[in-house]
Parts: structure tokens; sequence; C-alpha cells
């Protein structure tokens, strides 16, 4: 079976769809978009839904001839809509009805991002996100080049996003990057503007410190 189909790789699933898990985890979310706290058995259902569909949405964004470095954000954006539509999904009660449903989110992101790439073959960042290097760096060497600046950066995020986690950096990038308000990140991670205020703060500050760190100076330093 292709690796793009949405059944391929279901054979780590069961076969029984478990509506009481799914209907928890859709509780969770539920209560997340109503800023209230969700009970710590809707939590523990969300975490296990998550864990348990994680390997074959990666498995199927692998099947859709996206560059390795890409899947780990094309994931993310998966899940951002997952959480979003979640709630509000109506299951038929069985596994493979799920699998349709969340293969196609997969496939849809994966066509987005494909397209992107063949309009932009070299993600540029914006100012904001140089800036936050290079105010660590007036002076003279602060006048490096665009492309080493842009070298650094990626450089920088990519270990960032093996400290941090999942949210953390998705909240970080959005707000850093892709120049969203908090508001807009809550609304999309189903988190308070506070909660999103903190983890972009807690990014910042290993995201500064990455910066220092020797091996990414001199990459900025370059040029």
């Amino acid at each position: 079976m292709p690796p793009s189909s949405p059944h391929a790789a279901a054979w780590s699933l069961p076969d029984n769809l478990d509506l009481q898990l799914l209907r928890d985890a859709q509780a969770d979310l539920q209560s997340r978009n109503r800023r209230q706290a969700p009970s710590k058995a809707q939590e523990r259902a969300w975490e296990c839904f998550y864990q348990s569909y994680e390997p074959l949405l990666r498995h199927w964004l692998m099947g859709c001839h996206i560059a390795a470095d890409d899947v780990k954000d094309c994931l993310q954006e998966v899940w951002m809509e997952v959480m979003k539509k979640l709630p509000a999904f109506d299951s038929n009660g069985t596994q493979r009805g799920l699998c349709s449903w969340l293969h196609t989110i997969v496939h849809g992101k994966a066509v987005d991002l494909l397209r992107y790439r063949s309009r932009h073959p070299s993600k540029r960042l914006n100012g904001r996100a140089e800036a936050m290097i290079v105010e660590r760096h007036a002076g003279p060497e602060a006048a490096c080049g665009q492309r080493a600046r842009q070298k650094a950066v990626q450089e920088i995020l990519a270990a960032l996003d093996k400290q941090v986690s999942r949210l953390t950096y998705a909240a970080f990038y959005k707000h850093c990057i892709e120049g969203q308000t908090l508001k807009q990140i809550a609304a999309e991670l189903n988190l308070t503007e506070r909660k999103v205020w903190c983890r972009i703060y807690q990014a910042k500050r290993k995201f500064r410190l990455l910066c220092n760190q020797p091996a990414h100076k001199d990459l900025l330093d370059d040029g």
C-alpha cells in the first residue's frame, strides 16, 4: 500500500476506535477553547491521543515527498490544525473514519508546504528574527551579510527546537518569525495569552543563550 494512503501504517493502531479516548481528548480541547481547566482524565486522554497518532501522521508526511528538514515543521502545522478542528469532529465510530479525517489534514498541509516551497525556494526570515540576533552583536560585526545571518538563525532555530517543548517552539516561531500576535497564537494553540507570553519569554532566553555560543557567534560574524 502506498505510504500516502490514509490507512498505511495503521498497523500500529487497534482496529477498533477507542471512542471514550476520543471523546475525552475532544473534551480536553473544548475546555481549553473555553479557557477552562480540563480534568486530569481529559488531559491524559489528549496526551494518549497525541502519542498514539503522532507516528502515523509523521509516516504520512514522509510519504508526501517533503524534504526531511521540513517534516517536523509541517507536522507541527498538522497538529495545530488537528487541535483546532478535533473538538467539532463527528466520528462515525470507526478507526478508518478518524484516520481518513486525519489524512485529509495531513495531505492539505503537505500540499500547502510543497506549493510554498515551489514559489519560495529559499525560505526567508523576517526582520524581527534577524534583529534578535543582531541586537546582541552591535557594532561593525553586526553588518554581516544577509545570507550569513539567515544561516545563523536557521542553525539556532534548529538547536532551539531540540531544547524546548513542541508548543513553546511553535509559540516562539509564530511570534518571532511569522510576526503573529499573542491573541492569534493563543487561539491557534488553545492557550491563554499569558501562557503564550511565558512560553515565548522562555524560548527567547534560550535563543539568546544559543546566540552567544562560540559556534553560532562565528556564523553571525562570518561575512
